[in-house]
Order: C-alpha cells, then sequence, then structure tokens
C-alpha cells in the first residue's frame, strides 16, 4: 500500500447543529483540549463525552463527530469560529481566520481591500470534506495504479487531536487512520496567531507564519497529496505516474509550499472563465464551472500565482 502523507479533498455541503456549550471561551490548546491527568480536574470531559448514553462512537455527546464539534466552533463556545472563518472578539476588519471557514469565509479573494477596510465575509465555494466521502487527491501516487487518490472520509478530528497536544493548531503527527513516519509538528507559538494579514501588494503575508511551522506543514499536507509534494525539476520531469506526470514545485520553497496557494478549511474565492474550467484529476471533463473550481485557493481566478510569479511580493526577494 502506497504510503499516505495528508489529507485535503473536496467538497460537500453539510448542516451543522448546536448540542453542548462550555463557559467562556476556548482557544487552539484551551478549554477541553488540554491534556490531563487523573489528579486534575475531570469535568470538562463531560462537556464531550457520556458514561452510558452517547450518541456516537467513543461515547460522543452528539449524534455525530460534527456536530459535537460545531457545538463551541459556530461562534457559541470558541474563538475560533470555523463555521463562519472569523475570529470571535475580534474587529471584523482583522478577524478573518487564516484557514477560512466551512460555510462562510472572512477573507479579500479578490485583493481590493486596504488595511483600514474589513474584510468580506462571503459564502464558500469549496472546502474540506467533513463526514463525507471525497477524493484525496494524489494519495495513490506512484503506484503505478491509474487513479486520482483513494476515497476518504475525514473528520475534524482526522487532523486535530480533540484533547490537546500542545502542538500547532493541535494537529496529530500523522493524520489519524493513515500509515507513514510522524512529522514532528512544532508547539503552538504563543500568542496564538489567528487571523490573515496581507502584505503591500495585497498577498497573504507569510512572514507572520513561524519559518519552522511552514516547513513541517508541507510534509504534513503531503500524508494525503504524495502527488503535490514536487522538487524543483518536477515541472520538466516526466513522472511516470499516469495522471500526475508534470507538477508544479511545491518542496523547495522554503517551507509553506502548500500554504501559498491553499486554505485548510475553505475558501470563498470564485475563479473566472479559464480558471473555472480547470478539471479535477479525477475526471478529465468535470468542468462544473465557477463554484466547483476554487480548490481551497485564497485569490479569485488563481491569482494565487503572482505571489511568485510578479516580483511584487515576499517572493520575489
Amino acid at each position: 500500500m502506497v504510503k499516505i502523507r495528508a489529507l485535503l479533498v473536496i467538497i460537500m455541503v453539510f448542516s451543522a447543529a448546536a448540542v453542548v456549550s462550555f463557559s467562556g471561551t476556548a482557544l487552539a490548546d484551551g478549554g477541553p483540549h488540554v491534556e490531563i491527568g487523573f489528579d486534575d480536574d475531570l469535568d470538562q470531559c463531560a462537556g464531550c463525552h457520556k458514561t452510558h448514553t452517547g450518541g456516537a462512537e467513543d461515547l460522543l455527546a452528539a449524534d455525530d463527530q460534527w456536530d459535537l464539534c460545531m457545538s463551541c466552533h459556530d461562534g457559541a463556545g470558541a474563538l475560533t469560529n470555523v463555521l463562519d472563518g472569523r475570529l470571535m472578539e475580534s474587529p471584523p476588519d482583522s478577524n478573518g481566520l487564516r484557514g477560512g471557514g466551512f460555510a462562510y469565509a472572512r477573507m479579500d479573494p479578490a485583493r481590493i481591500l486596504g488595511p483600514e477596510d474589513e474584510l468580506i465575509s462571503a459564502p464558500v465555494t469549496s472546502i474540506h470534506t467533513i463526514g463525507v466521502e471525497g477524493t484525496a487527491f494524489g494519495s495513490m501516487f506512484g503506484s503505478g495504479v491509474y487513479s486520482a487518490g483513494e476515497n476518504v472520509i475525514l473528520q475534524c478530528t482526522s487532523c486535530h487531536n480533540p484533547h490537546g497536544n500542545g502542538r500547532y493548531r493541535i494537529l496529530r503527527s500523522t493524520p489519524e487512520g493513515i500509515l507513514g513516519d510522524a512529522v514532528e509538528v512544532p508547539d503552538e507559538p504563543q500568542p496564538y496567531a489567528y487571523t490573515i494579514t496581507y502584505d503591500s501588494y495585497r498577498y497573504r503575508d507569510f512572514t507572520e507564519y513561524p519559518e519552522n511551522i511552514l516547513r513541517v506543514l508541507d510534509d504534513w499536507c503531503s500524508y494525503c497529496h504524495v502527488a503535490y509534494l514536487a522538487g524543483p525539476n518536477a515541472g520538466h520531469q516526466d513522472s511516470g505516474d499516469p495522471i500526475f506526470r508534470y507538477r508544479h514545485m511545491t518542496d523547495d520553497l522554503g517551507g509553506g509550499g502548500c500554504l501559498f496557494c491553499h486554505v485548510a478549511h475553505g475558501t470563498s474565492a470564485t475563479m473566472g472563465p479559464l480558471s473555472s474550467g480547470v478539471p479535477w484529476p479525477s475526471s478529465p471533463d468535470s468542468h462544473e464551472g465557477d463554484l466547483g473550481r476554487s480548490a481551497l485557493l485564497w485569490a479569485n481566478s488563481r491569482a494565487v500565482c503572482g505571489i511568485c510569479h510578479t516580483g511584487q511580493s515576499l517572493r520575489a526577494d
């Protein structure tokens, strides 16, 4: 079996129901997401688990994992509102989450706003699939099998450790259920930096990320998207894979190759006439129009290419 090294999938629509509420607010390794021992106060365990009347596997206090997570992360409890893609208790002009959102994203995909303008909240056009089957594009790379990737079902805890681990965004060392060598995810730097910042050219400002985290995230994302971790010659040398023959370099950019173009949860970016016609790897004829082609890109019409190819960004140096 091919070693799978990271999770990024495509998109479905879903609904969320509030189930449990915690008093106060919670940050990355705060609230219920703290590793605890038997000598500590275990009251917070009851917020997520029911001893005899669990509604889902692992005695969850909800009908499924999504509903449980959204009982706080829909803005009702946690500061990180991943449903609407914003950080609560922050001004609207600077509260857009870096990873976007699952229903709405607050960002500037058109790259038109100045530093004094509020970011725009809009419905998402692509997200990571949650709770439904999707294709992990590139996960079968090098297997000799004609395949765009394996079908997987992601949950929030596929990527994040719900009990806390002190690591960046409480990411697991390997996505749950995926075989492969563990990635040494660095500790979460403090203060936590959740919101988007833009540089003077209106590209995302990646200087806000610690360099060691950017390097690790490329390896982490490629657990599922093996084909997408490509070196400097990948655009000029035939890989031999029947689908992913020539590939854009991501592995020699000093870290952050994945984030330079994509967000983790969901984007509101839209595509133009040509960029919306790019087919998915799984189907050469899959031209589904504007909304279906945004592929977690953080700028409209594949303007993310400009962060390296216009000479007007941090990559120009």
